[in-house]
Formats: C-alpha cells, sequence, structure tokens
C-alpha cells in the first residue's frame, strides 16, 4: 500500500470529468500530520494536459498548474475543473519546493462516473463437487480478499448455491452471491459451460433424459449446415446447453478454451473460434484457472475475435478448487465490473463494463480488458483496493464466525457499513 493512502484520505479520489470539484486531503495518522500554514499544490494531468506545452522549456521544467492551498487542523480543501477524462497527479510541495506527498484523483466522464467496482469470481469449486473447502469457507476467503460477488458452480451441481444464498441471506456482508453451476454433457466431459445467474439447474434437465436428449440433437445435427472440421453434433449440444442457460435468466461464460488436458487442448481452436463467432455464449472466460501461456492464448483469441469484429463481453474467474491463498488458483484471477448497483452486475457486463485482473502476492496486478477501462482498474487496485481491503478482512473473519455459530450479525452489519462509508466517499456518492 502507498504510505499516501495509508495516511491520509483524498476525498472524493473519483471524479466527474467536466467539472469543477472540492477534493478534501486529511492526514488520519498521528506521525504525519499537515502543519497549519500555506503550501503548493502542482496539478498534473496524466494523459491530456490542460496547459499548452511551451516548446522551448525541457519536459521536465514544463509548466503545470500550481495552486496555492492551506492546511488548518489536519485538512487542505481546493476545487479544481477535472476537464477530461484520465488520473489527476496532486503534487503536495512546501513554500519552498521541496516535494512532500504525491496523492491522485481520477475524472471520468458521465457513463461511467457514478457507476461502482465490484470485484468477483464466477468460476469456484467446492467439497459438494471436487474442491477441498466448504462452502462457508470458499464466501467467507472471498469476502475477506476484498470480493464484492461471487457464482459458485460445482460441477454438475446448483443446489450448493442456492445453498450459500441461503446461509448468508439474513447477513449484511456485502458480498452478493448469484447462483451457478458448471454444465458438462456427461460425467466431466468435453463440455464445460458456466451457467451464471440462471434460476434452475440446467445440469438437471439435461441429465433428466440424456439419452433421449442426444438422439434428439443428433438429428438436428444432421440438418446443420457447418464449415467442414466442425463437430456437428458438439455444436449442437453446446447450442442447447447456453440456450437453456438463457431461458432460465442465466447468462453462459465459455471457459478456459486452452486448458490443457490428456496432453491437448481442451477445444479446438478452429472449433472456439466459430462458435464464439455465431454468438453462441454471453460472456467469455479471458483469464482463468489455467497456466500462464495457456491464458495469454485466450487473451490473443479474444484480440483476434475483436480485429474480426467480434467484441465479447469478459470476465476472469479462478477455476479454484481450494480457498487458502496460494494453492490451487485461489485469488489469483478475477472480474472488476463497473455498475449502478450489485444487482446490474450481470447487465454490466453484457454492457462491456468489466475487465479481468490477475493479482499475484507480492506482484503488481496485471489487468486485461479494453484500454479504457483497464487505465481505471490500474488506478483502482492501486489506491482503492488496499484501503477497502483492510474493512473486508475484518467483514471474512466474522462471516466465518457466523456460518459456525450464527452470532455476530450486528458486527458484520457495522463493519459493512464502514466498508460501504468508506466506498462512497471515495467515489464521490457522499462527502465527508
Amino acid at each position: 500500500m502507498r504510505n499516501e493512502n495509508r495516511f491520509f484520505t483524498v476525498f472524493p479520489s473519483v471524479v466527474k470529468a467536466g467539472e469543477t470539484t472540492e477534493i478534501t486531503i486529511s492526514s488520519i495518522h498521528e506521525k504525519v500530520q499537515l502543519k497549519d500554514g500555506t503550501y503548493s499544490l502542482k496539478v498534473v494531468p496524466k494523459e491530456k494536459r490542460d496547459l499548452p506545452r511551451n516548446a522551448a522549456l525541457k519536459i521536465l521544467d514544463n509548466t503545470f498548474h500550481m495552486l496555492s492551498v492551506t492546511a488548518k487542523d489536519n485538512t487542505i480543501t481546493f476545487s479544481y475543473p477535472f476537464m477530461d477524462e484520465q488520473e489527476y497527479r496532486l503534487i503536495l510541495m512546501a513554500e519552498d519546493g521541496a516535494r512532500l506527498y504525491d496523492f491522485s484523483v481520477y475524472a471520468l466522464k458521465g457513463d461511467l462516473y457514478g457507476t461502482m467496482p465490484y470485484r468477483g469470481d464466477l468460476h469456484m469449486h467446492t467439497v459438494c463437487s471436487d474442491g477441498k473447502g466448504t462452502i462457508a469457507q470458499l464466501m467467507t476467503a472471498y469476502r475477506e480478499m476484498g470480493l464484492d460477488f461471487v457464482c459458485l458452480t460445482d460441477h454438475h451441481k446448483y443446489a450448493p448455491s442456492l445453498e450459500a444464498i441461503k446461509m448468508f441471506q439474513d447477513v449484511d456482508s456485502g458480498l452478493t452471491i448469484f447462483p451457478g453451476e458448471e454444465v458438462h454433457n456427461e460425467h466431466m466431459g468435453y463440455v464445460h459451460i458456466v451457467n451464471f445467474g440462471g434460476s434452475y439447474s440446467v445440469n438437471e434437465k439435461l441429465e433428466a433424459d440424456y439419452e433421449g436428449l442426444c438422439k434428439k440433437l443428433k438429428k438436428e445435427a444432421e440438418e446443420l449446415k457447418l464449415p467442414e472440421g466442425i463437430n456437428a453434433f458438439d455444436y449442437a449440444l453446446r447450442k442447447w446447453i447456453c440456450e437453456e442457460i438463457r431461458k432460465s435468466g442465466g447468462k453462459a461464460i465459455y471457459p478456459h478454451p486452452y486448458w490443457t488436458v490428456c496432453d491437448e487442448y481442451h477445444v479446438e481452436t478452429d472449433f472456439s473460434m466459430y462458435t464464439l463467432k455465431q454468438g453462441m455464449y454471453d460472456i467469455f472466460e479471458l483469464i482463468g484457472g489455467c497456466s500462464v501461456n495457456e491464458n495469454q492464448l485466450q487473451e490473443a483469441m479474444w484480440q483476434e475475435l475483436r480485429l474480426q469484429g467480434v467484441d465479447m463481453p469478459i470476465v476472469g474467474s479462478t477455476d479454484t478448487h481450494d480457498y487458502l491463498p496460494g494453492t490451487s488458483l485461489f485469488g489469483l484471477y478475477g472480474t472488476l465490473v463497473f455498475a449502478r448497483d450489485n444487482e446490474m452486475i450481470p447487465d454490466a457486463i453484457l454492457d462491456r463494463r468489466s475487465v479481468a485482473i490477475e493479482t499475484i502476492a507480492g506482484e503488481t496486478p496485471r489487468v486485461a480488458g479494453s484500454f479504457r477501462l483497464l487505465k481505471y482498474a490500474i488506478y483502482l487496485m492501486e489506491h482503492f483496493y488496499p484501503v477497502y481491503e483492510t474493512y473486508t478482512r475484518d467483514i471474512g473473519a466474522l462471516m466465518r464466525a457466523y456460518a459456525e455459530n450464527g452470532g455476530c450479525k450486528e458486527a458484520i452489519a457495522l463493519q459493512n457499513q464502514k466498508a460501504q462509508m468508506y466506498k462512497k466517499q471515495f467515489f464521490g456518492m457522499i462527502q465527508k
């Protein structure tokens, strides 16, 4: 965590581009005080300058807006017209020009301003299928690490996700749990499709009369006119699953096409590209429970599709089978979604307001997605989440105690109120 984030608050840190906004910088640590008096504040737009560049000056000597600001009672308040969507550096300097602290504000255009970031994982497994953690262990561990939403997707099983929802439905934890499952053709067959948010189990419907369904789909496959090399029955079966997921009100996520299994990639590249171009799935798992190279291939596939005019909504997911940091893929990958509220997370993903993130302990988080959202997400991973997670760690621990003995409801709600208050102040939803 940056020292400025440890010792100060900057509210709001996210502002609306094109408007003059009042910013308040406050010291919150007794050992780092802002002495009463006058300071200089240099405002540096990182992408688009708001002062003409002086061609006669070297780049390090170029001019920026210098504001005279006054500190009183460990607080500095100033107003500034943040005209363009970008990050603005706020360099606080002493009167003699000595550099003291480096703060930051991000300005957003109106279509994105007012949304909140929701961080989550949409692909995971518990002991209810082949995972190592219980439902309670996985849900509480995710809230502890700062996630705001999850979708539990055990193999062939939809009921565990409902159990997770019921387990914490009476607790104000800030964690939204979506129903879900990973749908397969039979056993752990070659078809893997995530049912995100559906109102019933597609697995159960598929398995109710699997032989009869296969017979029906084989007939349909005979009528399909597909490119050479595209397996007609595989296509028909996946199409049926995805349509059934949508009938249930869910979204069909295409996971890990480059997962290496039995010495080959999970799905043939030509088949993946064809089905994605046909719009078979709703969402593409850009980063998933795979190796670095396999994830790179998935990212390249998505970029290739975009070059060909197919802009798939994306998520990042772990496909974790454990709940302990450093084991399996828990906490390694995830999704950052920008939505008006938690109920709108699925729609925000479909509207392409999401990025995939990789968070390896001890390393700088890596973001994948569209250029505009990627820039903003990088800012949030550096400036917002390190502090936000200090609140959610306590929430997750309290949730674990609640799952074990039913207590701590009031403590969970109180800590979540603190987390949400910080979030609203950071994003300018309320003033301090």
